[in-house]
């Protein structure tokens, strides 16, 4: 039986790269790779950086990401909440994260640019 991905992955890890095969990648500042995760709900998050950065950053935006989907999706979020609200996971993360680094945050802020989803929003979308 294989393991789940949370159980592989360690909370913080680091991926050397070959420079010669990711030349023109559009990686920089090193070759390395530095994933970060996180297990909520039985749902991995996992972020990927390029180059160093401060591994509380991460984590502490990978739990506001969970958070905030919670908000807006209830508990427990799980793979088929992500996938019954695609739109809506897409339109959060655009506005949480601006080339990279995160830019919206606040629970309130969000729900003034994105509304929550509803009942009734989702039978008019069938």
């Amino acid at each position: 039986d294989p393991l789940p991905l949370y159980d592989t992955v360690p909370p913080i890890m680091e991926i050397a790269m070959d420079e010669a095969k990711h030349q023109g990648s559009g990686v920089d500042g090193g070759n390395s790779i530095f994933l970060f995760s996180i297990l909520r709900d039985g749902l991995s998050y996992l972020a990927a950086c390029p180059g160093e950065i401060s591994p509380l950053l991460v984590i502490e935006f990978l739990h506001r990401v969970a958070d905030i989907f919670v908000d807006y999706f209830g508990s427990p979020v799980d793979e088929s909440a992500i996938k019954d609200n695609f739109s809506t996971v897409y339109q959060l993360l655009e506005e949480m994260v601006d080339h990279g680094w995160p830019l919206t945050t606040e629970p309130n802020a969000l729900q003034a640019i994105i509304r929550p989803p509803d009942v009734m929003g989702k039978l008019l979308s069938v």
